[in-house]
């Protein structure tokens, strides 16, 4: 997903959209090959960087007109290191770049790690046969204000 600051005219629909903004990326990750193949068209020129935190940073003093980052990681940056007022300026673009699936990574090394596996996937399957996924989502992973919207929460 993209990141940007509020009151910029951040808007794209497709990687054509893109060549007018400072768009950030970080070197070594892998992008969808629809963002390569835009980037060796010389469709964009993305200013690459060493890591998310740096790029957040940039976006936050207006280096960067829009940032790529996973939701979860951007939302933890966004927690961690940036203030209120701070994060109110930054939202998240309703189009998304690609859809991954979340994984939970346990270590082969730890003794418990397939009981952990499992109760996680236990309790999620009933999180979304109840219909709270979503509940518990907006609880834990978003910016939610006190009136209960989110400036970062995509729809």
């Amino acid at each position: 997903m993209f990141f940007y600051r509020r009151g910029g005219d951040f808007d794209w629909d497709s990687y054509d959209d893109l060549s007018r903004y400072n768009i950030g990326g970080v070197l070594g990750y892998q992008y969808s090959k629809e963002w390569v193949e835009a980037v060796e068209s010389r469709k964009f020129h993305p200013i690459m960087i060493n890591s998310d935190k740096i790029g957040f940073d940039m976006l936050k003093v207006g280096r960067l007109d829009a940032f790529p980052a996973s939701y979860l990681v951007g939302l933890d940056i966004l927690r961690t290191d940036f203030s209120e007022q701070q994060r109110s300026n930054i939202l998240v673009h309703r189009r998304k770049i690609t859809v991954h699936g979340l994984h939970l990574i346990v270590p082969r090394s730890l003794a418990n790690g397939r009981e952990i596996v499992t109760d996680f996937n236990r309790g999620y399957s009933k999180l979304a046969k109840e219909g709270r996924f979503r509940e518990v989502a907006i609880q834990y992973l978003s910016l939610e204000r006190e009136d209960g919207t989110s400036n970062v929460l995509p729809e």
